[in-house]
């Protein structure tokens, strides 16, 4: 978004799997003067301060949330890593595909070929049909 700050992410300097940023240094960009790093930690304290949204009343089948509940916190072993109250792991929250047991297709446009652990809390406004 090239705001007036510092981006370092040494990981786009790959010219074989970003080329285009490597060839314009877009892995490492130094404003001055920095208008945006001062002001991270207090919108990052912000963010985490928004509460998540509740689904509506009648919007799920209940029963079904509860299978799912039982299961999350069983055998499936969900809740490990989308751990309460986050439901998301706390730090390095980034694994390979082999650490989750899944393939690396999407895993590999990432800069460090890992998948995030999900965010869980308040995901029911990214699962809604619209028609």
């Amino acid at each position: 978004m090239h705001g007036k700050g510092t981006f370092f992410d040494p990981r786009l300097n790959d010219p074989v799997q970003f080329p285009i940023a490597a060839a314009n240094s877009l892995g490492n960009i130094q404003n001055t003067p920095d208008l945006v790093t001062s002001k991270l930690a207090a919108l990052h304290f912000y963010q985490l301060a928004i509460p998540a949204p509740r689904p509506p009343k009648g919007s799920f089948d209940e029963d079904a949330a509860a299978r799912g509940k039982a299961l999350f916190s069983g055998v499936a072993k969900c809740s490990t890593y989308h751990a309460t109250p986050l439901f998301t792991e706390a730090g390095w929250n980034m694994h390979s595909a082999f650490e989750i047991g899944i393939d690396d297709f999407q895993a590999n446009r990432a800069p460090d070929k890992r998948y995030r652990t999900t965010p869980l809390k308040g995901i029911w406004p990214h699962t809604r049909l619209t028609m």
